[in-house]
């Protein structure tokens, strides 16, 4: 059986690339990378999202599966796959579910509990997220990664709030503004436009508080 760091050398390999080239593209050392390649320290979610940015096969890497069901839902729990779960913690990544499929279970993104516990940040009840737009820019650009807290659902004071509209699942700052939401961004090239979120003709939904965008770490 490969080892995580087998698997990550494998990648690397299967890039052409030297542990110094490799290890630049996850913001470390060479030194950080030769230890991760020989499981003398644990990746953290920093490294393994730029490599996953890069194109390396993260759920490969972590869940040491070419299985292509396994890998896209990511379903079985970890014990079950033989993973110590003291060591990585699944957080549901959310998707806008078609029509009949609502009883799927969600793929799952995995990351080394130590990250989580390290920033302080919760566990339960988060979902990630991939945003859509530059509203938010230079904070939270497009198709960054963020955590969203799906049990803090309150709009107002400043707070960014992940929202689906329709297919496109964004986060903005939302104000109340009497029967409608102001919808508004930090990208000054942005032009903020309020949503009647009474009307049955827009598809609208709060997915929770922005808690931290992962590209940040």
């Amino acid at each position: 059986m490969t080892t995580l760091g087998d698997r990550l050398r494998s990648e690397r390999m299967r890039f052409k690339l030297n542990q110094t080239d490799f290890a630049s593209i996850g913001g470390v050392g060479k030194n950080m990378q030769y230890k991760y390649e020989q499981n003398k320290g644990v990746p953290d979610a920093t490294y393994l999202i730029k490599l996953s940015n890069f194109g390396v096969n993260i759920n490969w890497v972590l869940l040491g599966s070419l299985n292509p069901e396994e890998e896209k839902n990511a379903l079985t729990p970890l014990m079950a796959l033989g993973i110590d779960n003291k060591e990585l913690i699944g957080i549901p990544l959310y998707v806008i579910k078609e029509e009949g499929n609502r009883n799927e279970r969600p793929e799952l993104v995995y990351f080394p509990r130590s990250w989580f516990i390290k920033n302080q940040l919760p566990s339960m009840d988060v979902v990630v997220v991939v945003n859509q737009g530059d509203a938010m820019s230079p904070h939270i650009k497009d198709n960054d990664w963020v955590l969203a807290d799906t049990q803090r659902k309150n709009v107002g004071n400043g707070g960014a709030i992940v929202f689906r509209l329709g297919h496109c699942v964004l986060v903005n700052n939302l104000q109340p503004q009497g029967n409608v939401l102001l919808v508004s961004g930090f990208n000054r090239i942005f032009q903020p436009y309020t949503l009647d979120v009474s009307s049955t003709e827009i598809d609208f939904e709060i997915v929770g508080r922005v808690i931290t965008s992962l590209n940040k770490w």
